[in-house]
């Protein structure tokens, strides 16, 4: 390489190797000279595993040359010896792999991170104790991984900015390069200790999305969460120590790989991961990686996983959920023929809603409504009967579910008080019904944490549910900013992830402070709507226009109420106080409207549900308007036909048939 290279040609590069050398002499690195072909000590180093070099050995280095093939050289790179002597230890990823495996099962990770040749140099303070070198695939008590290994006590690293040279090439291919964002003197300052790698087993880790019957605790998907913050939250603390987005050169593609391994065990597939990927880096890089890059990453983390845990994934990229109906999608209809209609049936499989119109199943329903408008109460109703098996308001019940209500913000006297409001007016709380207060629980359900994803985790295993409230967005996620499109996105993927294992989720959130029209929309980003199914919105219903506007309730007197099979119409208050008992006054009335639907049915229709206190023993009774459904079933039972249903109520026959047929059916 002599003959290749003149001492002279490469000035500016050697003024660079100085200056990084004295910054390291500065900083108590122990450091070597290295040889730009084959990347060892160009001197005998063993000495310098145990002191310092001197300024004046280092002197000699450049001012002398350091020895190579055919005599000496001036243009060499730099190494720093790793170990006690420089309280340094480095993590080497040597290929793509290797880089997946440290970030994701061994939370590697430090705030200095060099990029190499074929991967990445993690930078960590020594412990303190011996840490010996290990290399992968060799050492025992390490992951068996080629290309992972460990640089300790005895050891070192090529270090910026030296330079490697291709003979095969015969040219320079890359050099050395800090990935930080920081200053490298305070960089080095605020090293993260080494704490060791964990050695991942080749058991299976059993993180399949099985059926409700099957549904154990590895199974959500969530384990990967740290019980720290997440790497969302990492990096924003990051960004906003920064003021500003990450550049390139400042390790943007390990954040990628970490972000994408954490997205993989909550569950997501390559198209989910895709999405929530570019929104990670919209969110806290200056631009985007390039897609075929970014995608590169993500189908390598994916492929190492199934290579790993192949028990884990179904044919053809899908992520093993082993629901049948699911599994039955995925047999795909290449193009829909007069043929294969009946075959198009069959995979579309039950649509049975859990409750109907309301909740369908593995969907993602959002409850809205402003303060003290009720929609806790009727949420909380409507699932304890559902839980009972029977029918709330407009909402059909076929058979009873089983619920899990984290609630984040009721106060500890008012859960008794609503136990015994609902215990009394609709029946005894029932095994299926499971409920977590914040004000009386303490498990910690901070959603924002990997704690609170574990211990969700233990409750999901606990109570087995197939419908998941949370009570509200806004105290789970502890200080979330809402208007955010990036807040929404862990909001999102949770409940993508609960959803995936075959269950439904129900999240409860505020409205806005109503505009001058008198309306006000959900609170914060619309990227909360991305991946509802439906949208529930619960509004009071207040006689007095005046108190109306005040309280942003909607007036009774443009409310309408079907009160009979003729299209007969009243206001709501008045049609639900027709409807109390004797001996009972009509206390509150509450309208429940539809926002987003993702698939609308005859069956979605605006209703009213109101209360009522019997004045003698003060028992809630609870009357409510009849949903297109439960009309056509009061018809049917009272003799029509369902033609003559269909043609009272101008809904497709084939709907009224099939409806008729699960009141057959229940009774």
């Amino acid at each position: 390489m002599s003959d290749e290279i003149k001492d002279d040609e490469f000035s500016e590069y050697m003024k660079e190797v100085r200056e990084s050398a004295d910054l390291y002499l500065e900083l108590g690195l122990s450091i070597i000279p290295i040889s730009l072909t084959e990347k060892k000590p160009a001197i005998s180093w063993k000495e310098f595993q145990s002191r310092q070099p001197t300024e004046e050995e280092v002197d000699s280095w450049f001012n002398d040359g350091v020895p190579c093939e055919g005599g000496t050289t001036k243009v060499f790179g730099l190494g720093i010896v790793t170990g006690a002597i420089s309280n340094l230890v480095v993590v080497d990823c040597d290929n793509q792999e290797a880089l997946e495996y440290a970030v994701n099962d061994g939370e590697i990770f430090s705030n200095v991170t060099v990029k190499t040749t074929r991967g990445n140099h993690f930078y960590f303070r020594h412990p303190g104790f011996p840490v010996p070198n290990k290399v992968g695939s060799v050492s025992t008590d390490w992951p068996n991984l080629n290309g992972l290994d460990l640089r300790g006590d005895g050891g070192y690293v090529v270090a910026p900015p030296s330079l490697k040279w291709s003979t095969k090439e015969n040219r320079f291919v890359h050099q050395y390069r800090f990935e930080t964002s920081e200053d490298i003197h305070d960089a080095f300052l605020w090293l993260p200790t080494y704490k060791g790698m964990p050695i991942v087993g080749e058991e299976p880790q059993q993180r399949q999305i099985m059926s409700n019957e099957d549904f154990s605790f590895e199974q959500l998907s969530l384990e990967g969460c740290r019980t720290s913050d997440t790497v969302w939250d990492e990096i924003k603390a990051k960004t906003k120590k920064l003021g500003r987005k990450l550049r390139e050169g400042e390790g943007r593609n390990i954040w990628v790989t970490r972000y994408v391994g954490y997205c993989l065990t909550l569950g997501m597939d390559v198209e989910q991961i895709k999405v929530a990927a570019q929104q990670f880096m919209a969110e806290f890089f200056d631009s985007l990686l390039p897609e075929s890059e970014y995608m590169a990453t993500i189908h390598s983390v994916v492929d190492r996983d199934k290579r790993r845990h192949p028990e884990r994934y179904e044919a053809k990229d899908k992520y093993n959920n082993a629901n049948p109906v699911r599994q039955a999608r995925a047999k795909a209809i290449s193009l829909i023929t007069p043929k294969n209609l009946a075959e198009l049936h069959q995979l579309n499989g039950d649509r049975n809603f859990l409750i109907d119109p309301f909740i369908s199943p593995q969907s993602i329903t959002q409850v809205v409504g402003f303060n003290g408008h009720g929609k806790t109460l009727w949420l909380m109703s409507l699932l304890w009967a559902a839980s009972l098996g029977k029918s709330f308001g407009a909402g059909s019940v076929d058979k009873a579910v089983n619920v899990l209500y984290l609630d984040y913000e009721l106060s500890a006297t008012t859960i008794v008080d609503r136990i015994d409001q609902l215990s009394t007016g609709l029946g005894d709380m029932p095994e299926s019904m499971s409920i977590w207060a914040a004000s009386v629980s303490d498990i910690d359900l901070d959603l924002n944490s990997g704690q609170g994803i574990t211990n969700l985790q233990k409750l999901l295993e606990q109570t087995n549910p197939q419908i998941v409230v949370i009570d509200t967005v806004r105290s789970a996620w502890q200080g979330m900013e809402e208007n955010s499109p990036a807040a929404w996105v862990k909001v999102n993927q949770l409940c993508m992830a609960i959803r995936n294992t075959g269950r439904e989720v129900v999240f409860v959130h505020h409205r806005n402070k109503p505009s001058a029209n008198g309306f006000g929309r959900e609170a914060g980003s619309t990227a909360q709507l991305k991946d509802l199914d439906t949208q529930i919105i619960v509004t009071k219903v207040i006689k007095d226009d005046d108190q109306a506007q005040r309280e942003a309730g909607l007036p009774d007197a443009i409310t309408k109420v079907v009160t009979n099979d003729k299209g007969a119409v009243d206001t709501a208050w008045n049609y639900l106080a027709s409807k109390c008992p004797l001996g009972a006054e009509l206390t509150a009335v509450f309208q429940i409207a539809f926002g987003k639907v993702r698939q609308v049915t005859e069956n979605h229709e605006t209703s009213y549900v109101g209360l009522c206190t019997d004045i003698g023993t003060g028992k809630t009774i609870y009357v409510s308007s009849l949903s297109p459904r439960q009309r056509a079933e009061a018809l049917y039972r009272a003799g029509k036909s369902p033609l003559d249903i269909a043609m009272r109520l101008k809904i497709p026959r084939n709907v009224i048939q099939r409806w008729v047929e699960k009141t057959e059916t229940s009774n």
